[in-house]
């Protein structure tokens, strides 16, 4: 699967996330959501664990793992 459409993928899955909590109640947000690519604006990555720590994300090849995680709540 190319990227691009397992972008468009997590995003869909992102937003039908939103509308089943109640969290997206704006289709002006929606729209936005939809027209802004969210993984450019992520240049790193807060992990949790038994050590708290940040890791740097590749703006232009974020991996997979790192594409899940953005495109989550």
């Amino acid at each position: 699967m190319a990227q691009t459409t397992y972008i468009e993928q997590l995003l869909h899955n992102f937003i039908d996330m939103l509308h089943a909590t109640g969290n997206l109640k704006s289709k002006g947000i929606e729209r936005a959501l939809q027209s802004i690519p969210r993984h450019l604006f992520v240049d790193r990555m807060h992990l949790l664990g038994k050590t708290k720590r940040f890791i740097e994300v590749d703006l232009k090849d974020p991996t997979k793992h790192q594409l899940e995680q953005i495109y989550s709540n």
